[in-house]
C-alpha cells in the first residue's frame, strides 16, 4: 500500500492511497461528504482487496481528509475533477470497480458516465444524488436561503452538521444533478441503501435506478439500517457485483 499526491499546476495537492498497481481490477472507493479515504467503509475495502488480490484506490477530495483546500470551496464538480484527474493517472487500461458512499454515490455515476469504457461494475451506498436539492427544498426556510444568495456562508455548526454551506456550491452542484435525465451507463449496479436512513431516504436510490440507462441495476434495501450502513457486509456487495461483471 502507498500514499501518493497528485499535485495540481496551482499547488494544490491531493492525497490518495494505492494497493497492488499491476492488478487488473482495482476497486475504486469513493468516500461521503467530509469523510475521507481512511474511513471505515474504505478500510473494509481495502482489506477485502487485499484478501482477493485486486488493486485499490481512494482519494481524499478537494478540502477532505489530508487533501488541501477549504470547506467554502467545497464543489461538486471540483470533487469530480480530483476523481478524473487520479483516474487518469493511476487507472490506465485497468478494469474499474467503483464503490461509492452517499455523495461518493452521487460522484461514481458521474465518473461512470465520463470514463464507462474502463467502469465495469458499481456499487453505491446510501447514494445522496442531486442532495443539494433535498437540502435546498427541505432543510432551508427563505430566511437562510435570502441569506446564503446575500453571500453568507452557513456553518460549520452543530445546526450544520459540522457541514459548511455556500449558495455557490448549491449554484454550481445544479450543473451535475442528475435525476432530471437519463445515467448513461449501461454496466452492472447494486444501489444499497437502509431503509431507516434518516439524511438520504431510500427512495433515492430508486430514483438512481429509473434514471440509469443501464438494465442490469438491483435495489437492495436494507432493514433498520441508517444513512451510515453500519452493519451491512459490503463484502457481500462486491462479491454481487463482481459475479454480475462475469455473467
Amino acid at each position: 500500500m502507498k500514499n501518493k499526491i497528485f499535485l495540481y499546476p496551482n499547488g494544490k495537492r491531493i492525497f490518495y492511497t494505492v494497493h497492488n498497481q499491476k492488478a487488473d481490477t482495482v476497486l475504486l472507493y469513493l468516500h461521503g461528504l467530509m469523510s475521507s479515504r481512511t474511513s471505515d467503509k474504505g478500510k473494509s475495502i481495502l482489506s477485502y482487496a487485499k484478501k482477493n488480490h485486486f488493486g485499490f484506490l481512494s482519494l481524499d477530495y478537494t478540502a477532505h481528509g489530508d487533501s488541501d483546500g477549504d470547506k467554502t470551496e467545497f464543489r461538486v464538480g471540483t470533487c469530480l475533477e480530483d476523481i478524473l484527474s487520479v483516474f487518469d493517472l493511476e487507472l490506465k487500461n485497468k478494469k474499474v470497480i467503483v464503490i461509492g458512499s452517499s455523495l461518493g454515490g452521487w460522484l461514481s455515476l458521474l465518473l461512470a458516465e465520463k470514463r464507462k469504457q474502463q467502469i465495469f461494475g458499481l456499487i453505491t451506498l446510501a447514494v445522496a444524488a442531486d442532495f443539494t436539492k433535498l437540502v435546498w427544498e427541505y432543510m432551508f426556510n427563505e430566511d437562510i436561503k435570502t441569506r446564503l444568495k446575500s453571500g453568507e456562508v452557513l456553518g460549520p455548526s452543530e445546526e450544520t452538521k459540522g457541514h459548511c454551506f455556500t449558495y455557490q456550491m448549491f449554484e454550481e452542484a445544479e450543473k451535475h444533478c442528475l435525476l432530471n435525465r437519463t445515467i448513461k451507463y449501461n454496466g452492472p449496479c447494486l444501489l444499497v441503501h437502509g431503509d431507516k436512513d434518516e439524511i438520504i431516504p431510500y427512495m433515492n436510490s430508486f430514483k438512481v435506478k429509473e434514471a440509469l440507462s443501464s438494465t442490469k441495476v438491483c435495489v437492495q434495501i436494507i432493514k433498520d439500517e441508517t444513512h451510515l450502513l453500519k452493519g451491512y457486509k459490503l463484502q457481500l456487495a462486491i462479491d454481487f457485483i463482481l459475479q454480475q461483471v462475469k455473467e
